[in-house]
């Protein structure tokens, strides 16, 4: 069986933490006494579905990794990269409105939110490129990688 690398491994600690804690956030900010039972139980269904969604993804990319199929290591680049977009967003919008309590002199709250949001979109777009470089490296082992110019496809 192949060796996976460390960094891979860090992409899958570090996002494997990530949908457990957003989960657990998820679940500690609803209010259960406030809101209606269905309603309750239809969010906890949903942050459960959430949280198995990533850890099939995060699955994938290990058993791609480990049993050479580039295939499986899509889905996570797909999330990613959702990820990364989302973030890049929450990064801009936290920088404007910490401009504009610098402006006004407010309590710059805001700081938070940005500081956070660059951490995630830095992490997002790092662990995409190791995603993509070890589905690169899978797809040569497993004899799957084409060229993208190759003049029997032109």
């Amino acid at each position: 069986m192949p060796e996976i690398s460390a960094r891979l491994h860090v992409v899958a600690g570090v996002f494997f933490s990530i949908s457990v804690s957003a989960s657990v956030l998820a679940c500690a900010l609803w209010n259960f006494q406030k809101h209606d039972p269905n309603d309750s139980l239809i969010y906890g269904a949903a942050v459960v579905s959430g949280l198995f969604l990533n850890i099939g993804i995060l699955g994938c990319v290990l058993y791609g990794a480990t049993r050479n199929i580039p295939g499986l290591m899509t889905p996570y680049i797909v999330c990613g990269s959702l990820h990364l977009v989302v973030s890049a967003l929450l990064v801009g919008y936290f920088a404007v409105c910490t401009i504009h309590g610098i402006a006004l002199g407010n309590d710059l709250v805001e700081v938070y939110g940005f500081v956070v949001f660059a951490l995630l979109t830095y992490f997002w777009s790092w662990s995409v490129d190791v995603v993509r470089s070890e589905r690169e490296r899978v797809s040569r082992l497993a004899g799957k990688h084409m060229p993208f110019i190759n003049d029997d496809y032109i």
